[in-house]
């Protein structure tokens, strides 16, 4: 079992740009295709505060070919054409993870590592633009 947490980069920019309907539509998005490639019968996919999401994955394999496999697929761009009330806007959707074992931590270590992870990744995007 791993623990996967995922971040949807430039959430606050699109939500002032575009407004949160497109914001909300963005998450929507990200979570079909997280529910779609990733997500398997036995795995469950919840929302996370803020523009993020997190997976209990039971997977037979060892959490670094569960990490390969889930760098693989958030390499697939998620950039989409989207219709505001005015206008259709083409976005470029990032979004990035990374898993835990579940089995070697406790509950407030996940959660600990959870909020790490989103705070790097909420950083990185600032310090990017």
């Amino acid at each position: 079992m791993a623990i996967a947490v995922f971040y949807v980069h430039r959430m606050n920019y699109f939500n002032a740009r575009f407004g949160s309907t497109i914001g909300d539509k963005v998450l929507v998005m990200c979570s079909q295709h997280l529910a779609t490639t990733l997500i398997q019968p036995a795995d469950y996919l919840f929302r996370w505060k803020g523009p993020a999401f997190i997976a209990l994955l039971e997977r037979e394999d060892a959490v670094a070919q569960v990490e390969h496999d889930l760098q693989r697929l958030l390499a697939t761009p998620l950039s989409q054409y989207l219709e505001t009330a005015t206008r259709t806007v083409f976005l470029p959707i990032k979004l990035t993870g990374s898993t835990v074992p579940a089995t070697a931590t406790t509950s407030a270590e996940v959660r600990d590592w959870i909020e790490r992870y989103i705070l790097r990744s909420s950083l990185e995007t600032r310090l990017s633009k």
